[in-house]
């Protein structure tokens, strides 16, 4: 893992770095895509799935994927923020399962 000479970073050199980048951003974007089909056709609301593809899309930005990876990061949390909303019914024309608040 010498240094590489024509841009003076170390590195191996093969630039497997982006590739393994964008399977790990389209990782991110299947539990992305997942946790929308639970929404959608199940009566869950998984939080985590859409977690999961921000820290994918993170891990892929930092592998050199850096357009995909902040556009993994950026879906999922708009999609999340938009799931969020609508569970607790602040979305007309949506009835997607809420969250369960306990009072004690």
């Amino acid at each position: 893992m010498g240094e590489d000479e024509s841009t003076g970073r170390g590195g191996y050199g093969s630039g497997a770095g982006p590739a393994w980048g964008k399977a790990v951003c389209g990782l991110g974007i299947f539990f992305l895509l997942a946790g929308l089909a639970m929404v959608t056709f199940g009566d869950r609301l998984s939080v985590s799935s859409y977690a999961l593809g921000m820290i994918c899309g993170l891990i892929g930005y930092g592998l050199g994927a850096r357009r995909l990876g902040a556009a993994t990061v950026a879906v999922s949390l708009v999609v999340l923020a938009f799931v969020l909303v609508a569970s607790r019914g602040w979305v007309a024309g949506l009835n997607l399962p809420g969250l369960i608040l306990v009072s004690r």
